[in-house]
């Protein structure tokens, strides 16, 4: 992944030398191969380039054309389609921020739309005198921006920003509070007042007096897509080609290809297409699996442990070069403080602040390309939950019959008193009330935080839920896609990968796969005694059945448990010497802190008062304001 950055005058006050400076000594911590930076107009455009395609070796950015300079970081999938539309080559010699500075030529701002892949942008059109930030149409690509006086400042990351005098890092304090509360409402806050995220999907515009958001794409919502009525075998069919299609399309890099590979549905679907495709290719394809340590005790062990299923999948696929990761050298303090000195400030999703062993070995491999099945679970391969309303929707009693009797669980025999009631009038309304009602009974938590309470908690969590508790499958599918959690993962992993050279890529995520499972029925998408049928049936042959067709698996980092209560007692260390900082104990009672880790160091286990998330956020907080205190300065 390269990094972006660059500031930009629109009005009387100019861009100082020193801002430049800055912003390059903090650019310099990103591994790239060649590094660009020009002056353009009343400003500059800068960047690490890292070489992740074939056609970037080609590349020499920032790239100016007469009136139009631009930076890109990314990859384009279309590019054999918009060879024909702008006549450009595709070949290794044309990369693609030539195919972008072409399409901005041929369609202006609204460029974006004909554009397919992962990619971020900067463009500054000299004559119009306007500079445009993209972002791709999920938010793979992170790209931040702060304004002030006239002045626009972006980067890929916080971390150049934040030293910038003019940029308001005073902390946003809901931001924060739901940050503590695993809440996620806005895709484009962070914990700075004066820095937001290009939201995904979006161009933004900035002129003399201009600032424009305009989004190029969206998913499609229920009953906006045709239906599909196709067979099931047309239906698994066409899965299988755009799921391969999606593979394909992120495997083009530099040197071998690594994969995460939990064993779970989704990430061993990836390596069992990943796997021939580079074998074709002549390259190599290197897993990642987290798994506990052999020596692993007891009761960490309830995390579960996935060794045996996924050498069962490694014997069906020899070629590949497999890492165990363990994580036992890792400390977690250490790691949670590079992470926030790489974002620039707290982040919520990042994987690579629970251990370094991974991102370790693909720096040693010099792997720079990760694939990942996250995204599966979301819509592609999701469990259909909604699957009851979506049949009481269209009338298929039968199978609805068929799904309440084969369902054990209280909630399921509460929604099977509930149809019964109703099967006679065939009532869809009547069902539905029901339904919501059973669904609606789990509690809201109860605030563990300072400030929380002043926010609106617990009512706040209620209001914004990661995911909907009534509808059907399509429209909650829908609703857990586009939910704001989906961009701050990708976000935080795009720059912690980043800052170790590498970037993830999400076949699960392709639009094209996304828009074809939207417009599935839901019994095509399950059925009663089988979820996630589409990748279930793909898999079929690729993947051995015992892994193919459960239904539960361990966690996908299950060492994040051990590597805690292993550096439980830095972690009461670090908030007792947080006892004196005013800003971390606004928002966290850090004596309830020091009780609840010690209780867990002498339990072996984390208490069911305050989660183990619960003390890692309240970690990453205390580590932040030091970061604050030290990197910000006056500025925070």
């Amino acid at each position: 992944m390269s990094m972006l950055f660059g500031i930009l005058s629109f009005g009387s006050q100019q861009v100082l030398p020193e801002w430049q400076g800055q912003m390059q000594r903090a650019a310099r911590c990103w591994p790239s191969d060649r590094q660009g930076l020009k002056s353009v107009g009343s400003g500059f455009l800068g960047i690490q380039q890292r070489d992740n395609t074939p056609q970037s070796v080609a590349s020499r950015q920032p790239v100016i054309e007469e009136d139009v300079a631009a930076i890109f970081d990314g990859r384009l999938d279309n590019r054999t389609e918009l060879a024909r539309e702008l006549a450009l080559q595709d070949d290794i010699t044309t990369p693609d921020d030539a195919f972008v500075l072409a399409a901005y030529r041929k369609y202006g701002p609204g460029f974006a739309k004909y554009l397919l892949g992962d990619f971020s942008i900067a463009l500054l059109d000299r004559r119009a005198n306007t500079l445009l930030l993209v972002r791709d149409h999920m938010g793979v690509k992170p790209l931040f921006v702060a304004r002030a006086n006239g002045l626009v400042a972006f980067a890929s990351s916080m971390a150049p920003l934040v030293r910038l005098p003019f940029v308001d890092c005073r902390e946003d304090s809901l931001w924060i509070v739901d940050f503590l509360e695993s809440v996620k409402v806005s895709p484009d806050d962070t914990p700075y007042l004066g820095i937001k995220s290009v939201p995904p999907a979006t161009v933004m515009e900035f002129g003399t007096g201009v600032e424009s958001h305009e989004r190029f794409w969206r998913l499609p919502k229920p009953g906006e897509l045709p239906v599909h009525d196709l067979t099931d075998e047309q239906a698994v069919a066409r899965f299988s080609e755009l799921f391969e299609q999606a593979v394909a399309c992120r495997l083009p890099g530099i040197g071998d290809t690594a994969s995460e590979f939990t064993a779970g549905l989704d990430s061993s679907a990836v390596v069992a297409t990943a796997a021939p495709l580079m074998e074709q290719q002549g390259r190599g394809l290197h897993t990642f699996s987290h798994v506990l340590p052999e020596d692993t005790p007891s009761p960490a062990k309830q995390v579960g442990n996935e060794r045996a299923d996924i050498g069962d999948i490694l014997t069906q696929y020899p070629g590949l070069r497999h890492h165990w990761i363990t994580d036992e050298d890792t400390d977690q303090l250490t790691a949670m403080a590079r992470t926030i000195r790489a974002h620039g400030g707290l982040q919520r999703r990042d994987l690579n602040s629970i251990g370094q062993q991974l991102p370790e070995l693909m720096q040693r491999h010099d792997l720079r390309v990760l694939l990942s099945g996250f995204g599966g679970d979301q819509l592609v391969t999701s469990h259909g939950a909604g699957y009851p309303h979506s049949l009481a929707k269209e009338g298929a009693w039968d199978a609805l019959r068929a799904f309440t009797e084969h369902e054990a669980t209280t909630r399921a025999r509460l929604r099977q008193a509930a149809f019964r009631t109703n099967f006679g009038r065939k009532s869809w309304g009547a069902a539905v009330r029901v339904l919501r009602a059973v669904e609606e009974l789990t509690k809201a938590r109860s605030s563990r935080f300072g400030k929380a309470l002043s926010h609106g908690y617990p009512f706040r969590r209620a209001a914004f839920p990661s995911r909907p508790v009534a509808g059907s499958v399509e429209e909650r599918e829908h609703t857990v896609i586009t939910h704001p959690l989906i961009s701050y993962r990708l976000q935080d992993s795009a720059v912690g990968a980043g800052s170790f050279g590498f970037e993830y890529r999400y076949p699960m995520l392709d639009i094209r796969l996304l828009e074809f499972c939207l417009s599935l029925p839901a019994t095509v998408k399950r059925t009663a005694v089988m979820d996630r049928r589409m990748v279930r049936l793909a898999m079929a042959g690729k993947l051995p059945d015992k892994v193919r067709l459960r239904h539960r698996k361990a966690g996908s980092v299950p060492s994040a448990f051990v590597n805690h209560m292993r550096s439980i007692n830095r972690f009461t260390e670090l908030y007792r010497e947080s006892f004196g900082n005013p800003l971390a104990c606004s928002y966290v009672d850090l004596g309830r802190m020091v009780e609840e880790s010690e209780q867990a160091r002498r339990m072996g286990t984390f208490g069911k008062n305050v989660s183990k998330r619960q003390l890692m956020r309240a970690a990453e907080l205390c580590l932040w304001t030091k970061y604050v205190e030290e990197e910000v300065g006056t500025s925070g």
